[in-house]
């Protein structure tokens, strides 16, 4: 009895376990794209505010030289440039003109660069283009002194690549790539990840307190009618044995009535016969008395055969089923 309930309970302990691990693998899924999309939204979030930037500055530019250079020129790109780099955070600009055709960049130790075509054919499309790296090496894309004594080699550098393209008439004249001091955003995406963390594990400690809860009320609500169930099996044993005893203490009474009566008349019979033939009073036959005498001994020994096959203790087990409406109202106990 003690080992069933310990294995009960280490099979219920594995099933708790085993949901308390998918609730988990489901919870961490859930936190990883939930902080994907939002890492997402924050980075992009910049880029489409610096298109808009730009694409005003460009009709702004355009405004202000009309007549001095032509709509879409190298110039007034760069000037576009020029002006937008003076925006907070902002550490380089190059721009580009379709074909991969490098204009400029601002400030001067920027190094030249490239867009490769499948860059520009989302640009085109109107689409800004945003990654973020923590851990921007400096020395790739600007001239530096590496002697200087503030010199960093590392930077969290937001990058941004935007289509240069006028509000009124929507035609893309050039693309501008943005360098972008990420400090602020990096901080941004750590809070971000650590208020995520922070509700993924209330979460899943909530829920695991509620799910193992109610499985563990399950589990010993289960247990209990099964010691109800047994205790029940054990009583309707006992009971079927005794009525089983008393039943076969009435049968062995009324067999021996029976018996006794049944050896009555046989026994006066054979009494009869040894009294007469000791006399010497018989007038049958020899043959004829002794058959008789035969015959009621076979009969007598028929009856006890009868009486003995009826005692014997043929051994057996009690065995009942329970019906769903009795599981139920055991479990309402």
């Amino acid at each position: 009895m003690k080992t069933n309930a310990m294995h009960q309970r280490s099979i219920a302990l594995w099933v708790i376990a085993g949901v308390l691990l998918v609730f988990y693998a489901i919870t961490t899924g859930l936190a990883l794209e939930l902080r994907k999309e939002l890492h997402g939204q924050v980075i992009n979030r910049d880029a489409k505010i610096f298109m808009a930037v730009a694409s005003a500055e460009i009709d702004r530019v355009r405004l202000a030289n009309d007549g001095i250079f032509d709509p879409g020129a190298d110039e007034e790109l760069f000037e576009v440039a020029l002006n937008t780099s003076e925006i907070k955070g902002v550490i380089g600009v190059r721009v580009f003109k379709e074909g991969n055709k490098s204009v400029g960049g601002v400030p001067i130790s920027i190094k030249r660069g490239q867009l490769i075509p499948a860059q520009e054919a989302i640009l085109v499309e109107r689409t800004p283009i945003s990654r973020f790296n923590s851990e921007f090496l400096l020395t790739d894309t600007f001239l530096m002194i590496e002697e200087e004594e503030e010199f960093q080699a590392t930077l969290p550098v937001l990058e941004i690549m935007i289509p240069l393209f006028s509000l009124q008439n929507k035609v893309v004249s050039g693309f501008a790539e943005y360098f972008i001091d990420g400090t602020d955003i990096q901080l941004e995406l750590a809070e971000l990840d650590s208020n995520i963390l922070t509700y993924a594990g209330s979460a899943f400690l909530l829920g695991s307190l509620l799910g193992g809860g109610i499985l563990y009320w399950a589990f010993r609500k289960l247990r209990q009618v099964n010691q109800l169930l047994e205790e029940r099996t054990r009583n309707l044993i006992s009971a079927n044995h005794k009525l089983s005893m008393e039943a076969r203490t009435a049968a062995i009474g009324a067999i021996t009535s029976h018996l006794i009566h049944g050896l009555k008349s046989p026994l006066q019979g054979i009494r009869q016969f040894v009294t007469t033939h000791s006399n010497g009073e018989g007038n049958s036959s020899g043959e004829d008395v002794w058959q008789d005498a035969a015959d009621t001994t076979e009969r007598m020994q028929g009856l006890i055969n009868e009486v003995i096959e009826v005692l014997q203790d043929r051994g057996g087990e009690f065995t009942y089923d329970i019906t769903g409406s009795e599981m139920g109202s055991l479990a309402n106990e």
